[in-house]
C-alpha cells in the first residue's frame, strides 16, 4: 500500500498506480486490482466500489473458515485409518504376542508386512486424491461476476462490459467462464433487468455455492473414505495384528519346537 500511497503523491492515476504495485501478488491482490481497473473504466465511484469489494472479501473470508471447519472432520479420520495397523502392532504387543518378531523373522511374517505395506501406501494415495477432489479450487469465484456489476454500473451496454471485464482478467492472468457472463448479459436483454444487478446478485450466489458444494462433498467423502477403510486398510490391519496372533497361538498349540521366537 506504501507504494500506491507514493504513486499517487507523484501524480499517477490510482489505476496505473495499482496495477504496478500488485503486479505478481496473490489471486487476491490481482482481484483488488481488476476491481480498481473496472472502475476506473466504468466511472464508477471508487469508494462505493471499495465498499462493495470489502463486503464480497468479509463474505469470502467466512465461507474460507467454514470450509476450514468441514475439512478437518475429514482429515483427522484419514490421520486416525492411517495409524491403525501400527496400533494393531501395539496392540498384539500387548496380548504377549512377538508381532514384530513374527514380521521380520519368518517368510509368513515378510510376505505379510510388504502385502501390509502396499495396501496402506495404496489407501494413503487413494484417500488423499479423495480429499484434494474434495477441496475447492482456491481464488474468487464471484470475481468476475463482481467486476462484470462493476463494469456496467456506468450504463454502458453488456456487451462493452463484457469486453472490458474479459480484457482486465486475461491482462492479471485469472480464469473465468466466459459462458456464465455472456449467458448473464443475454437474460439482461430478455428480462429487462440491468445487467449490474444480476451480476452483483450472480457474484454473491456463485461464493455461496462453492461453500454449498465444498460441504455436499465433504459430506459424500466421510461415506467414500469406508472403501478404503473395508479394502485396503483393515485387510493390512489383519496382516500385521491378526496374523501374528493367530499363527503364534496356533503354533504354540500344535507344534510349539517350529516357533523360531
Amino acid at each position: 500500500m506504501e507504494q500506491v500511497a507514493d504513486a499517487l503523491n507523484r501524480g499517477v492515476r490510482h489505476k496505473e498506480s495499482v496495477e504496478t504495485a500488485l503486479a505478481g501478488k496473490s489471486p487476491a491482490w490481482s482481484g483488488l486490482s481488476c476491481v480498481i481497473t473496472i472502475a476506473d473504466e466504468a466511472g464508477a465511484p471508487l469508494a462505493d466500489v471499495l465498499w462493495r469489494v470489502s463486503q464480497s472479501l468479509r463474505q469470502q473470508l467466512q465461507i474460507e473458515r467454514e470450509l476450514d471447519v468441514v475439512t478437518k472432520a475429514p482429515k483427522l479420520t484419514v490421520r486416525v485409518l492411517v495409524i491403525l495397523p501400527f496400533l494393531g502392532l501395539l496392540m498384539a504387543s500387548a496380548l504377549g504376542v512377538n508381532a514384530w518378531g513374527f514380521l521380520v523373522g519368518t517368510t509368513l511374517g515378510r510376505t505379510s508386512g510388504v502385502v501390509a505395506l502396499a495396501l496402506l501406501i495404496t489407501a494413503v494415495v487413494w484417500m488423499r486424491t479423495m480429499m484434494a477432489r474434495a477441496i475447492p479450487a482456491p481464488g474468487d469465484r464471484g470475481l468476475p461476476f463482481e467486476l462484470f456489476a462493476i463494469a456496467a454500473s456506468g450504463g454502458v451496454l453488456p456487451e462493452i462490459a463484457l469486453e472490458r471485464v474479459r480484457l482486465v482478467l486475461h491482462n492479471h492472468d485469472l480464469f473465468h467462464d466466459d459462458d456464465e457472463l455472456s449467458a448473464l448479459a443475454r437474460i439482461s436483454r430478455r428480462v429487462g433487468v440491468p445487467v449490474s444487478t444480476l451480476a452483483a446478485s450472480e457474484a454473491s450466489w456463485a461464493r455461496e455455492k462453492v461453500r454449498l458444494d465444498a460441504e455436499e462433498a465433504h459430506a459424500a467423502l466421510a461415506v467414500a473414505l469406508l472403501i478404503p477403510l473395508g479394502l485396503l486398510i483393515l485387510p493390512a490391519f489383519v496382516l500385521v495384528a491378526v496374523v501374528p496372533v493367530v499363527v503364534t497361538l496356533l503354533g504354540e498349540v500344535i507344534v510349539p519346537s517350529t516357533i523360531p521366537w
